[in-house]
């Protein structure tokens, strides 16, 4: 991508966005997108299988993406995604276990 003769990095460009949409082939893609705190729309995954569905299903019951049926769907502005933190979840299970090991070899 390029803006004005610079090159424009994905994180910058979704750092400026309002509104995402992403397809659906990429868990990552999808997981960077609801880190964002804005709202996601998932399109095209009209060919996903097995563990990817099941990703998408959970994501959109988890309240963090949505399906883009159509365009008048962007129009929504009530709609506030469940922001994913898999970061701060990550971190505190860590520490819990570290906490845990330590108790067990040192006893404090």
């Amino acid at each position: 991508w390029m803006l004005v003769g610079s090159v424009c990095s994905l994180k910058g460009m979704l750092a400026w966005a309002d509104i995402v949409v992403v397809t659906g082939d990429s868990v990552s893609m999808v997981c960077e997108a609801t880190a964002t705190g804005r709202p996601v729309y998932l399109i095209g995954d009209g060919h996903a299988s097995g563990k990817l569905v099941a990703f998408h299903s959970s994501m959109i019951q988890a309240g963090s993406v949505r399906r883009l049926r159509a365009p008048s769907d962007l129009l929504d502005e009530g709609w506030q995604l469940n922001a994913t933190n898999d970061v701060q979840h990550v971190a505190e299970k860590v520490t819990a276990e570290i906490q845990k090991q330590r108790m067990e070899h040192f006893g404090s």
